[in-house]
């Protein structure tokens, strides 16, 4: 809905390869205002989910400003460290960028158990799997250790990462032995939309499912929160 005078561009099927390919900047564009989106929506998640907590806690005190957002979302919704020592990123990263050539899929293969990247590192660089599988786990290896996902060929991890230098917000544990990853760098984005426009399109396509999903859930999570108050 436009909320003032509006001036847009429509982009349809059968230009949106042509639009990307003249204006590659676009692009990089477009994974950042879904990497901003993703950001900031789970920033409110996170503060519905701690309200809950503290409401069937504690009862915690009503806010109206907070409580009248939950129920504009409650209306949205009713409308639709286990080993020690380096992680695996920096070997990747060295072995990937020391091959010879300018090629810019870089794929490696890891042995079950080995950690790619621990919650709280630096990012910098997302990952394709091309084989094999890849656990996503929140607070690995400690009482409250929970796996997140399980990501098969054809799966991304690390976008946030790489699009928005973003700390890394879980660990990412390699699940099965001759799993194959491909490194992807800041540079290797520019080189895919000249190269391989298909993959870009599938990492556009991982964002959005991850921001859909991740909306679903913060509307459930407001019509909790909205019940409670």
């Amino acid at each position: 809905m436009a909320e003032d005078q509006l001036r847009v561009i429509e982009i349809d099927e059968d230009t949106l390869d042509t639009y990307f390919r003249e204006q590659p900047d676009k692009i990089i564009a477009m994974m950042r205002q879904l990497g901003r989106r993703i950001q900031e929506l789970t920033a409110e998640y996170e503060a519905v989910n701690a309200f809950i907590r503290e409401k069937q806690e504690a009862g915690a005190e009503k806010q109206e400003g907070f409580l009248a957002n939950l129920r504009k979302y409650r209306e949205m919704h009713r409308m639709i460290r286990k080993n020690a020592g380096a992680t695996e990123e920096e070997v990747l990263i060295q072995r990937a960028f020391s091959a010879q050539g300018k090629d810019s899929a870089r794929v490696l293969s890891f042995h079950r158990g080995q950690i790619i990247f621990r919650e709280g590192d630096e990012g910098g660089y997302m990952y394709a799997v091309c084989g094999g599988s890849v656990g996503i786990y929140a607070n690995y290896g400690t009482v409250n250790e929970k796996r997140l996902t399980t990501l098969s060929p054809d799966s991304f991890f690390g976008e946030m990462g790489l699009i928005m230098n973003e700390k890394r917000t879980a660990t990412a544990v390699v699940e099965e032995n001759d799993t194959l990853l491909e490194c992807i760098g800041a540079d290797d984005l520019q080189a895919l939309l000249k190269e391989d426009t298909v993959k870009i399109y599938m990492i556009i396509s991982h964002l959005s499912h991850r921001l859909r999903l991740l909306t679903r859930d913060y509307c459930k999570a407001c019509a909790v929160a909205a019940s409670e108050a």
